[in-house]
């Protein structure tokens, strides 16, 4: 989750302000993501590389109308630059991929089947009839695992052979935010959630990307990597989430500052 927050962001600040940093400092920054992406590979959680290539999906979108309104420029002998580098990473790392056993069974790990995450279909059909039953008010905080359990005995009386794999099931949470905070808050605390997401995109979309705001837009990919986990119930991730929200809405009333007064300074 914290590599979620921050690899997308310093990919694309790297793209966007190549040429204004020192040679130094674009190596210093080259070497920080790599270290966030072998992180993230060996990590083997697939609901954050969603959400990174979500937020990827997004600052390109964005990025690339900008271009087309003249927004901002870009130095394409940069990009191609970037991506020539890439292309080379990428074939290096097939290389070493053939013959580094590490790599290869992590590789093999993140995409096998063998996994037990058949888990989920229990945590998801319980958290669903929890949801069927309290849809209105919800449960409350503090009363998942409870919740969960009672459900889960119901299932072992009629499915006695489903006990091992029900007892070994984790049901801290939901497993999926909108979910879960569906379960605990009911009607009002999804469309609270939803409302609150709804606001954080808008900000990204209304407003022009530089290289500044779009340090912070990592947070968006907690959207998405949130269908499978739950991101905001950890507070490693919860709190840098949230501190980044404040970061970002920063800087973007800043630039909205900054474009107003150079406004009015041409308007004189």
């Amino acid at each position: 989750g914290l590599c979620g927050l921050l690899f997308p962001g310093i990919i694309v600040n790297l793209l966007l302000s190549l040429k204004e940093r020192s040679q130094l400092k674009n190596i210093a920054l080259v070497l920080i993501s790599i270290l966030f992406a072998i992180v993230l590979f060996y990590n083997q959680s697939r609901s954050i590389w969603l959400g990174v290539l979500f937020s990827f999906g997004l600052i390109s979108v964005k990025l690339f109308s900008s271009i087309e309104k003249e927004n901002i420029k870009i130095n394409f002998k940069y990009f191609l630059y970037i991506l020539g580098v890439i292309t080379l990473i990428c074939f290096a790392s097939l290389a070493i991929y053939k013959k580094n056993w590490l790599i290869q069974r992590a590789f093999q790990e993140g995409l096998s089947d063998n996994t037990t995450e058949n888990q989920r279909y229990f945590i998801y059909k319980n958290t669903l009839d929890i949801i069927k039953k309290h849809w209105l008010l919800g449960i409350g905080p503090g009363r998942f695992e409870e919740e969960h359990k009672n459900f889960s005995n119901k299932m072992i009386i009629e499915n006695e052979q489903l006990w091992y794999e029900l007892y070994i099931t984790p049901r801290q949470h939901a497993h999926h935010d909108l979910l879960h905070f569906y379960t605990i808050g009911g009607i009002l605390g999804l469309i609270a959630l939803l409302h609150f997401w709804f606001y954080l995109f808008r900000l990204f979309i209304k407003n022009p990307i530089t290289p500044q705001t779009v340090l912070f837009s990592g947070i968006l990919g907690i959207f998405i990597a949130g269908f499978f986990q739950c991101y905001l119930l950890d507070d490693e991730v919860a709190l840098p989430f949230f501190a980044f929200i404040g970061l970002f809405a920063g800087s973007l009333q800043k630039e909205d500052a900054r474009s107003k007064f150079i406004a009015e300074i041409r308007a004189r």
